[in-house]
């Protein structure tokens, strides 16, 4: 087993774990984190080249919980997002860390500016982009498996799109190219009017695609 084969799927936990420590730490350190994760990723990008090798993984498991785990720690990143945003010390948290590390976090707190919540905003969406939609369209994907199926609809419950995992796989996948599929852009489409037409068309596709999956359990669709 090379290491590096597996070990180059965790970077995105790394990622999550240093912005909820930029939450915690405060005002400078979450403008910091920001810019410094999207330099990363921009420049990973640019000159780390292209990743053709094709390894075989004879621990698939550990790939599995990887992606579990970007659940508990997009938990954590959210919790540590309101926790920056609040007047008191939820759950005794601050006083915690500041036991822990020597380091006053509820001082730190106290200095942040609209500045640093609105860097704070933008972090907290894109760890949402990165660590709960990326994992999630995988996860989704595993109909087979009801744990993957549970922690992506989790994932994508923090963009507010669980219907992605109705659309995408039930819809997207049999209609793709086709009239039929809302993300699918007909040629010279503007980008902006198929962002609104594709989110309002798969919204509607998901709920036709459940409501014909519970006709056929006779249940109906206004139901638990």
């Amino acid at each position: 087993m090379k290491f590096f084969d597996y070990f180059k799927f965790f970077l995105f936990h790394l990622t999550g774990l240093v912005s909820a420590f930029a939450f915690f730490a405060g005002n400078v350190y979450i403008v910091w984190v920001l810019v410094g994760i999207n330099v990363f990723y921009l420049l990973g990008d640019a000159f780390g080249g292209e990743d053709t090798s094709t390894p075989t993984y004879h621990h698939p498991w550990v790939l599995t919980a990887q992606l579990w785990m970007a659940l508990p720690i997009l938990c954590l990143i959210m919790f540590a997002g309101v926790w920056a945003v609040s007047s008191t010390d939820i759950f005794g948290v601050g006083a915690w860390l500041h036991h822990v590390t020597g380091y006053d976090v509820l001082a730190a707190r106290a200095q942040n500016t609209f500045g640093h919540y609105v860097a704070g905003a933008l972090l907290g969406g894109l760890m949402v982009g990165v660590i709960g939609t990326i994992t999630a369209h995988e996860l989704t994907h595993r109909t087979w498996d009801k744990v993957s199926m549970f922690v992506g609809r989790w994932l994508l419950a923090f963009s507010f799109d669980t219907v992605f995992s109705i659309e995408h796989v039930y819809g997207h996948h049999r209609y793709v190219a086709t009239r039929q599929d809302p993300a699918t852009a007909p040629r010279g489409r503007n980008v902006y009017h198929h962002i609104v037409a594709s989110t309002i068309k798969g919204n509607i596709s998901a709920w036709n695609i459940e409501k014909e999956r519970l006709q056929r359990l006779n249940k109906n669709v206004w139901s638990l």
